[in-house]
């Protein structure tokens, strides 16, 4: 009888161990694959979240440059143009101007010595 009971006592205590054991192995297990996963979602995140924050800088970066070049572009050729147009109309209102005020000075000089030529040349024949 110590015998059958010594046989039940140690398949009962094998038993216990290999439950226990198996019990803690599997717990391991799942706490190691929980932490595994956690960790490669985290990285995955990490890692997406990262490229999408850099993409989005770089487009941004992009039209932020496209804009301002644009606005500059545009300012710099209305100056420029303003400037070119208000130098021209100067430049065209002075020519004229001038011009007029010869044309209108030899044209009033002629009369003038005519007048006097005419004038002096009936004196001279009356």
């Amino acid at each position: 009888m110590s015998k059958i009971h010594s046989s039940i006592e140690n398949d009962l205590t094998s038993k216990i161990h290999s439950s226990i054991e198996n019990d803690l192995t599997s717990k391991i297990h799942s706490s190691i694959e929980n932490d595994l996963t956690s960790k490669i979602l985290s990285s995955i995140e990490n890692d997406l979240t990262s490229k999408i924050h850099s993409s989005i800088e770089n487009d941004l970066t992009s039209k932020i440059h496209s804009s301002i070049e644009n606005d500059l572009t545009s300012k710099i050729h209305s100056s420029i143009e303003n400037d070119l147009t208000s130098k021209i109309h100067s430049s065209i209102e002075n020519d004229l101007t001038s011009k007029i005020h010869s044309s209108i000075e030899n044209d009033l000089t002629s009369k003038i010595h005519s007048s006097i030529e005419n004038d002096l040349t009936s004196k001279i024949h009356s």
